[in-house]
């Protein structure tokens, strides 16, 4: 493609490592175990309560209300901390990785780890363009094109060749207090189906599944924004400088991954 336009800057080769493989570990999503005792704690506060207006018994019923007062903020303190403890974790680890120099001109003998990778950007500023990250530059290669139907989203080349198209089912499968994702999508090149973007019940993130009919058959699951295959990490999808990044092994890119950058709002 010859047209070529610059975004914000790309992650710095610190960055980028940070983000691929610390931030994983760093950051701390909510167990199962614990919602599911945070849960049973309400559903006892709420069958207290129950018992109490039933039988017309103040002391159960005043234990009821207590009860899931009580439970309500603690979960106020333990989900918004856990937010925010992880977004201080966040930047604390990425404030490290400024200033530092480029691992290239540093040690130029070290494997560069992401030599066979594709690194896509989606600006916040610009968020209906996609860009190719390519030695040190980003250059425009696709548009996200929303149509008349909300539930229909096309994207194109810079030629404004389609290249994909996703038909989009809004149910929502999940107690997270991330901005939900659709439960359901299918993508299309031309008029055939190539692959289907699942969300799955989940009770903290999201875990996502994305099965690719087209052009071979390929099965990946995308749980807390790290992409696996066979359950091995082979991607990453991260927000940094107001800009999400797509960063993936290029030998696994597919239409259906461009097509869950499109998805983020």
């Amino acid at each position: 493609m010859t047209h070529a336009a610059t975004s914000g800057n790309s992650p710095t080769d610190y960055e980028r490592a940070i983000c691929y493989y610390t931030l994983p570990k760093v950051i701390s999503p909510l167990t199962n175990g614990l919602i599911v005792i945070y849960a049973v704690l309400i559903l006892e506060a709420v069958v207290a309560l129950i018992i109490g207006l039933s039988l017309d018994n103040p002391t159960w019923t005043k234990a009821g209300l207590w009860g899931l007062f009580a439970m309500v903020a603690l979960g106020a303190v333990v989900f918004i901390g856990r937010a925010v403890v992880n977004e201080v974790r966040e930047r604390k680890v990425l404030a490290d990785a400024q200033g530092m120099p480029d691992a290239a001109a540093a040690e130029a003998d070290v494997p560069d780890p992401f030599e066979k990778h594709i690194l896509l950007q989606r600006p916040l500023d610009t968020p209906d363009r996609i860009f190719a990250c390519e030695g040190g530059q980003t250059i425009w290669r696709y548009r996200i094109v929303s149509a008349s139907d909300k539930h229909e989203r096309g994207i194109t080349d810079t030629e404004g060749k389609a290249v994909c198209r996703l038909a989009i089912h809004r149910l929502f499968t999940s107690f997270s207090l991330e901005s939900g994702l659709p439960a359901h999508v299918h993508v299309f090149r031309d008029s055939q189906e190539i692959a289907r973007i699942d969300r799955r019940f989940s009770f903290n993130a999201s875990v996502m599944v994305i099965q690719c009919m087209q052009p071979r058959p390929a099965g990946y699951v995308i749980r807390n924004e790290c992409i696996y295959a066979d359950e091995r990490m082979i991607g990453r999808i991260y927000l940094l400088r107001r800009a999400l990044y797509l960063d993936m092994e290029e030998v696994h890119f597919h239409e259906a991954f461009l097509s869950y950058l499109a998805l983020h709002s």
